[in-house]
């Protein structure tokens, strides 16, 4: 298996008892950079998506090194070792310490809402002369089981297979483990 180097951007063989965070988006249409895909030892990524960059900054955030995303730790163009990798999806997502689902968008270009560039859809707030009020916003699980992300046979496979999940929608991010549900 191989994972990104969040300090090195740089594509890894991932080692025994290393610790990775695992990335489920929607590709959609958006192009990547035609050296977006170089998983050849010492080549940085370059002109890599907003989501992707995003949950790089999410994993470094977290304290996390390792990211695992399909598109660049699954050789695209090797049928035999792309076959091999995707039989082996479910161990991929249930061993990742934490799965970043970007629900928000219909492709990879949208960048998750909060961080980096991509705003959150703002909370409507209605001031009074005595007091502010404050909507709750929209169900964050309605608004996943809204998105592109939700209809997609692999992505919500995905999903299921994590243990534990943080979820990032246009209005906010929420947390999903098998203890519960953490929402901002």
């Amino acid at each position: 298996m191989k994972v990104i180097d969040c300090e090195t951007l740089m594509v890894v063989d991932a080692q025994e008892g290393m610790d990775w965070v695992a990335l489920s988006y929607v590709w959609g249409h958006a192009k990547p950079h035609p050296n977006a895909n170089s998983t050849r030892p010492g080549y940085p990524l370059i002109g890599l998506s907003k989501t992707v960059d995003d949950t790089i900054q999410v994993t470094r955030s977290l304290g996390y090194k390792y990211l695992w995303i399909d598109r660049y730790c699954i050789d695209q163009d090797d049928t035999a070792s792309k076959r091999s990798q995707l039989e082996r999806m479910d161990a991929i997502y249930r061993g990742a310490e934490l799965t970043i689902i970007a629900t928000a968008g219909e492709d990879e270009s949208y960048g998750l809402p909060g961080v980096g560039d991509t705003a959150r859809k703002k909370q409507n707030i209605l001031e009074l002369d005595t007091c502010t009020i404050l909507s709750t916003g929209p169900d964050p699980i309605h608004e996943t089981r809204k998105s592109r992300w939700w209809s997609r046979g692999w992505t919500f496979q995905e999903g299921f297979m994590s243990r534990r999940r943080l979820i990032f929608t246009d209005h906010q991010s929420f947390f999903e483990c098998g203890g519960g549900c953490c929402m901002e």
